[in-house]
C-alpha cells in the first residue's frame, strides 16, 4: 500500500545529545492503545530531544502540516508523558473551543478507562469537567529523598487576548497556531516564563506550535513569522518541521490529477492511512487552486498579508470599563446564535436615566444543551424588560416559538433584518467612542470578543466578523433593543 511521505519536506533542527522516544512510543502503543505514523514517531523523537544536562533541546518548535494529517497526535502523547511521568504542568490551547473539547475528550478516554488503560487511570487524582476549567490532575509524588511534591496536570483553554488559565506551565501546546495573534502570544508568555527553574535544567519551559498555512482571512501572525524565520538565513533557536510545497511553486503547473496526487503524497503523511486518493481528487476538482495548494499541499502564499480591520477601538473600549454594579433603567436582552449554530450568547443592556448604557454578557452556552433553559429564563423576566432581540441562522425560530405565548406585546420580540444589524453595530461603536457605554471589567470573555472582532461587509455597511464575535454581537443586539423599543415596564428593571 502506498503511503504519504513521512519525512518533512523542509526542516530546521538544532543539535541534541539524545532522545528516549523509542521507550515512550513503545509504552503508549502497548499500554495506551496508541498507533503512530512514522512521521509522528519522528515528531515525538524531537519533542523528547535533550541536551547533556537533560534540558529540552528545543524550547520552541513549530510543526506545519496540511489538514487531517494528525497534527496534534504526537503532541497529545507528549503532553501526557510530561504531565504523568515528568510531573509537569501542561497547557493545551486551541483557537476554537470545539478543538479544545475534542482533545480533552480524547484524553479523558485514556484516563477514565481503568478497564482498558489501567496504567494511566491509576495516576489520576481528579478530572475537572467544568466548562472553561477542564483539566486532568495527577497524583502527588515523592522524590528519592522521600519529599512529597504536587503532581502534574494537563489543563485546556481556548485562547484569548488576556492570557491563559492564570497558572504557571512547563509546557504549552498551541494548536491551530496559524490563528495565534501577537496579543495572544504576549498574554501567554508570562505563564510559561515563570516556570523556568535555573536549578533544574530539565524543567525549562517548552512551547509547541502546531498549525497549517494561514488563509487570506486568517488574523494570526505568529505562526507565519515562524515560517518565514525558518526559511530565512537569520539565526534562530526555533525548530521547524514542515510538510508542504515550496511557496514559490507555480500553481498553474498543478494541472492534472496525476500531478495533484504526486504532490499530495509528498506533503501528506496520512495518505494511505486516513486520507484516500479519491478524497484528494475530489478536493482538486472542487476547490480553487490556491485553496487546494494551501489546505492540502501545505503551501504558504508569498502574498498573504494580515491587515486587521477591527470594529472596536481598543483604547476607547478600555476607557469604558468599570467596576460599578449593575444600574437600574430600561432593560433589553440580546441573543445571538453563532454562525455554525454550536453556541448561543445572551446579553443585556440597561439604558439609565442619564442616557448611558450598561452592558453585560449574561450567559454563553453550547446549543447541545438545547434552548429550553433560555426560553424559561426569558419568560421569567418578561415584566422586567422592554424587549428581546434574537438573531442567527439556527435556533431562532424554535426559541421564538417557546416564548411567544409569554412575550405577547407587539414588538417585544424582535428579529432583526440586515439594516437593523448594521444599525446595532453603529449604535455600540458610537456609544464606545463617545464613552457613554459601561462594561464590567471582570467580563474578560466579553472584552476578548469585542477586541478581536473584525469588520464583516454586509449590504453597504458592516457587521461583526471573526471567530469570536458572538458575545459582542449579542450585546449590540441588546443595545439595539433598548434604544429602539417604545415599551418600558414601570417596575425597576435589572439584568439577570
Amino acid at each position: 500500500m502506498r503511503t504519504g511521505n513521512q519525512e518533512p519536506t523542509f526542516s530546521k533542527i538544532g543539535d541534541y545529545k539524545y532522545s528516549y522516544s523509542d521507550e515512550v512510543v513503545e509504552m503508549f502503543e502497548e499500554e495506551g492503545g496508541a498507533t503512530f505514523y512514522p512521521s509522528q514517531k519522528y515528531e515525538i523523537n524531537l519533542l523528547l530531544a535533550r541536551n547533556e544536562d537533560d534540558s529540552p533541546s528545543a524550547l520552541t518548535i513549530g510543526i506545519s502540516k496540511p489538514r487531517q494529517n494528525g497534527k496534534s497526535y504526537a503532541a497529545r502523547y507528549y503532553a501526557v508523558y510530561m504531565g504523568v511521568f515528568e510531573h509537569r504542568q501542561v497547557l493545551y490551547s486551541a483557537h476554537h473551543s470545539s478543538t479544545t473539547n475534542k482533545m480533552f475528550k480524547a484524553l479523558c478516554n485514556l484516563f477514565e478507562s481503568p478497564e482498558r488503560f489501567p496504567e494511566f487511570a491509576q495516576d489520576v487524582k481528579y478530572i475537572s469537567h467544568a466548562r472553561g476549567y477542564e483539566g486532568i490532575y495527577f497524583k502527588d509524588w515523592k522524590d528519592e529523598d522521600g519529599r512529597a511534591h504536587e503532581g502534574g496536570c494537563i489543563e485546556f483553554a481556548t485562547r484569548t487576548n488576556s492570557g491563559a488559565r492564570g497558572g504557571t506551565y512547563s509546557v504549552i501546546v498551541i494548536d491551530e497556531a496559524q490563528e495565534l495573534t501577537d496579543d495572544q502570544q504576549e498574554a501567554m508568555l508570562p505563564v510559561i516564563s515563570a516556570a523556568s527553574d535555573a536549578s533544574d535544567a530539565s524543567a525549562m519551559p517548552q512551547q509547541i506550535f502546531i498549525g497549517t498555512p494561514p488563509s487570506p482571512t486568517c488574523h494570526g501572525t505568529v505562526f507565519s513569522d515562524m515560517y518565514h524565520k525558518a526559511h530565512s538565513n537569520e539565526p534562530t533557536d526555533i525548530w521547524w518541521l514542515e510538510w508542504g510545497i515550496d511557496s514559490n511553486t507555480d500553481l498553474h503547473s498543478i494541472n492534472s490529477n496525476e500531478k495533484a496526487l504526486e504532490l499530495a503524497y509528498m506533503t501528506n503523511p496520512a495518505m494511505g492511512y486516513r486520507i484516500a486518493e479519491r478524497t484528494i481528487l475530489n478536493e482538486f476538482e472542487t476547490m480553487s487552486i490556491d485553496g487546494f495548494a494551501r489546505e492540502r499541499l501545505g503551501w504558504y502564499s508569498p502574498t498573504v498579508e494580515h491587515k486587521e480591520d477591527y470594529v472596536i477601538d481598543k483604547s476607547a473600549w478600555d476607557e469604558c470599563g468599570t467596576n460599578t454594579t449593575r444600574p437600574n433603567g430600561k432593560t433589553a436582552y440580546g441573543i445571538k446564535f453563532s454562525p455554525d449554530g454550536s453556541e448561543v450568547c445572551l446579553s443585556g443592556a440597561v439604558l439609565t436615566s442619564d442616557n448611558k448604557l450598561y452592558v453585560e454578557l449574561i450567559e454563553r452556552r453550547s446549543t447541545a444543551q438545547g434552548t429550553r433553559w433560555l426560553a424559561e429564563w426569558l419568560n421569567e423576566r418578561y415584566t422586567k424588560a422592554c424587549c428581546v432581540v434574537i438573531d442567527g441562522r439556527n435556533g431562532v425560530d424554535v426559541l421564538i416559538d417557546r416564548i411567544t405565548d409569554v412575550w405577547k406585546i407587539k414588538d417585544s420580540i424582535k428579529k432583526p433584518n440586515v439594516k437593523d444589524i448594521i444599525t446595532s453595530v453603529g449604535m455600540i461603536t458610537e456609544a464606545i467612542n463617545e464613552h457613554t457605554l459601561m462594561w464590567n471589567e471582570a467580563q474578560e470573555a466579553l472584552s476578548d470578543s469585542a477586541l478581536s472582532s473584525v469588520k464583516r461587509p454586509i449590504s453597504g455597511g458592516f457587521g461583526f466578523g471573526g471567530d469570536d464575535s458572538t458575545p459582542i454581537e449579542s450585546v449590540a443586539l441588546a443595545i439595539f433593543g433598548v434604544k429602539t423599543s417604545k415599551r418600558d415596564p414601570s417596575r425597576k428593571m435589572r439584568i439577570g
